[in-house]
């Protein structure tokens, strides 16, 4: 089982598609959903970010990004589940994990369509992208080297 890190605004840039902390924490907990359906575990960030949500109004604090970093370097691969240009945490962890060489998939489709309704099994296949479902099936171990693929 492949341990995968989504990063996904949490409070976003203040627009009314992704600055709403509420909608964000939703949107998230829904790719958990479909991830743990294709066979993933998810490392996941929101809880702690949760905790402490009512000083997240200007974005996260660095001992956030300290500690997701640390999530993310446990992690077989990076799926960036929303646009980078509206939050620095996701410009951060994307950076990460090019320094660290993780896998990295940013399947744009993801960003330009409102959620689905189903996160179950019918969801996984015609939402996630084929070879990103392949690395998570599979058993081997991930070589971590510098690449982005992106979804078609």
């Amino acid at each position: 089982m492949k341990l995968i890190y989504i990063a996904h605004p949490l409070v976003g840039d203040g627009t009314p598609e992704w600055g709403n902390l509420e909608r964000n924490v939703e949107r998230y907990l829904r790719f958990c959903a479909l991830f743990c359906h294709a066979g993933a575990a998810v490392a996941s960030w929101v809880h702690h970010h949760m905790m402490h949500s009512r000083q997240l109004t200007q974005g996260a604090p660095p001992f956030y990004l300290v500690r997701d970093a640390r999530l993310l370097d446990g992690c077989d691969a990076l799926v960036v589940a929303g646009p980078p240009q509206v939050s620095s945490g996701v410009r951060f962890e994307i950076r990460h994990a090019e320094s660290r060489s993780i896998p990295m998939w940013q399947p744009l489709k993801w960003m330009k369509s409102e959620f689905w309704p189903d996160t179950g099994e019918s969801a996984v296949e015609k939402t996630i992208p084929h070879d990103l479902l392949e690395f998570l099936r599979s058993s081997e171990t991930p070589v971590r080297v510098n690449t982005v693929k992106e979804g078609k």
